[in-house]
């Protein structure tokens, strides 16, 4: 009973490394976008900010009070820095 019980305890550890491997695997610094989805900001001056963020192919759409203001693309630069170049003006 003792080595079935080490083996289980092996077998358990090997699991544990093999899903933080991957899952550092997966927070690893590429140059693809992560930001993706949908921001909304609180009121500011009486207005709200939306953008999104479409990582497929790297384009945002930009929007003041549920109008359109801005779209373009946008590219990773650093650990949480992101570049964006609208067809207005250039953010980073």
């Amino acid at each position: 009973m003792k080595g079935g019980h080490f083996v289980r305890k092996v077998s358990v550890i090997t699991l544990l490394l093999v899903v933080v491997a991957l899952g550092l695997r997966g927070c690893s610094d590429n140059k693809s976008p992560t930001l993706m989805g949908f921001y909304q900001s609180e009121p500011v001056n009486g207005y709200i900010i939306q953008m999104s963020f479409y990582p497929d192919d790297r384009r945002f759409v930009a929007y003041i009070d549920n109008r359109e203001v801005e779209k373009g693309t946008y590219e990773k630069l650093d650990n949480d820095v992101y570049k964006l170049n609208g067809e207005v003006q250039e953010l980073k």
